[in-house]
């Protein structure tokens, strides 16, 4: 996801600065100095005064064709929670002193939530030069911007300000864990405690999918023996649960969780959220790799993935994706892992895919971090959806649980009590399969 800058206040191109108007006074009282005294040394006086202005420009413009900055990172994309550094090197190339300079840096903030303006002051000498080195870690999959929005100089005197068309910068793609289903289902990470249970697929033998020689490991009850006699070799079979091999991915990208000061409807203030104030965006990174590793299990099993989210870069809200191969997800991962949080609205689990033919008889696997609601209810119609036809469709909840974004161990033991209440009733519906970070 873009952060968003936060808002910075305006400033206008060229300013006049207090230094102006102690000029303005000394001006005006060399003026009357001159016409009372009408001497030589009240004309010069005078006349410095006048001056004063036009060096103060001539310094301004010479200064912001002098200046000359290069940004440089050592990454364009990395691995969240990797360091990255990046240097701003700032350069005078003219005869003159910068004493003055301010940059607006764009940088994130300690949370990596939103893009922060921080206002570095700067003097550089004349023919010579600053560099400036920061390391940022991202917490966060996204798209971030780094380096300078803005450049102010000041004159000498300090009677103007004027802004330089001095941009630069680099955006830096954070790409989400790359996180793997094992054989026995359970998501393998670094910082991710899970409770994983999953059915094996080859129990629920719809329709056989092909023949093929034993392998170690594989169950007697699957052996064909007529088939193995006949060639003196163990052959066994293989099931499909789906004669299509189709696996639909639904990535629920609301954001769900108010982290935020409540308040009445007389203004007074309510009880505070008892979310960290990153839930979100934490909840976010779950459902985005999870979803992520469903893809890679699914084409690593030969089905063909659909991948649906919602998406305000979208038209229509809804972005579906279809990939066949492994390469072709990797060419998305930037659009998908950038994702914008989503508003609530009503039916956010059905409305992604009230037109997506595909559904009969797929293995539909939804990716959420909510599990409250009417939710139920979507689940029960989207659970005729793929069972509707064949009849052999198959539905899963795997829900990103964010407990542990809550420090009060009595507001978290509550809101787990409601959330496993949630999660067996959804259960009589679907595959729920919970997912602790």
């Amino acid at each position: 996801m873009k952060r968003k800058k936060s808002e910075a206040k305006p400033r206008r191109i060229f300013a006049l600065r207090p230094g102006f108007f102690v000029w303005f006074c000394v001006f005006i009282f060399c003026v009357i100095f001159t016409q009372s005294l009408r001497s030589p040394l009240s004309a010069v006086a005078l006349t410095a005064a006048m001056l004063l202005p036009v060096i103060s420009l001539l310094h301004l413009a010479v200064a912001a064709a002098s200046l000359k900055l290069m940004i440089h990172t050592d990454e364009i994309e990395c691995v969240k929670g990797t360091p990255v550094n990046f240097d701003i090197h700032l350069t005078n190339e003219g005869p003159l002193p910068l004493p003055y300079l301010e940059l607006d840096l764009v940088l994130p903030d300690e949370k990596a939530l939103r893009n922060l303006q921080e206002r570095v002051p700067f003097s550089i000498a004349p023919f010579s030069g600053l560099k400036l080195s920061r390391e940022v870690a991202f917490p966060f999959r996204g798209s971030y911007s780094v380096g300078v929005e803005a450049a102010w100089i000041y004159d000498l005197f300090k009677m103007f300000r004027v802004k330089l068309s001095l941009e630069g910068g680099a955006d830096i793609f954070v790409m989400p864990r790359r996180l793997v289903f094992r054989s026995s289902a359970e998501l393998s990470a670094a910082d991710t405690d899970t409770e994983l249970t999953r059915a094996n697929r080859g129990n629920d033998r719809y329709e056989i999918g092909g023949i093929r020689e034993y392998k170690s490991g594989d169950s007697m009850k699957h052996i064909h023996w007529k088939l193995s006699s006949k060639t003196q070799d163990l052959l066994v079979r293989e099931y499909d649960v789906n004669a299509d091999r189709r696996a639909v991915i639904l990535c629920d990208t609301t954001a769900h969780f108010d982290v935020g000061m409540t308040y009445a409807e007389d203004g007074t203030e309510g009880e505070t959220s008892p979310f960290a104030v990153d839930t979100n965006e934490f909840v976010a990174d779950g459902v985005c790799e999870t979803a992520l590793a469903l893809c890679r299990r699914e084409l690593a099993s030969g089905n063909r993935c659909i991948l649906v989210w919602r998406d305000a870069r979208a038209e229509g809200g809804v972005i579906v994706r279809y990939i066949d191969a492994v390469a072709e997800l990797d060419r998305i991962l930037r659009e998908f892992a950038a994702f914008p949080l989503m508003a609530k609205c009503e039916g956010c689990l059905t409305y992604p895919l009230a037109d997506l033919k595909e559904l009969s008889g797929a293995t539909l696997s939804i990716v959420s971090g909510n599990l409250d609601g009417d939710i139920r209810e979507q689940l029960e119609r989207l659970y005729g959806l793929v069972m509707e036809g064949s009849g052999r469709g198959l539905l899963e909840f795997y829900l990103i649980n964010p407990a542990g974004r809550i420090e009060n161990r009595e507001k978290r033991a509550a809101f787990t009590a409601d959330l496993k209440r949630a999660r067996d009733a959804a259960a009589e519906v679907a595959r729920v399969t919970e997912v602790r970070r």
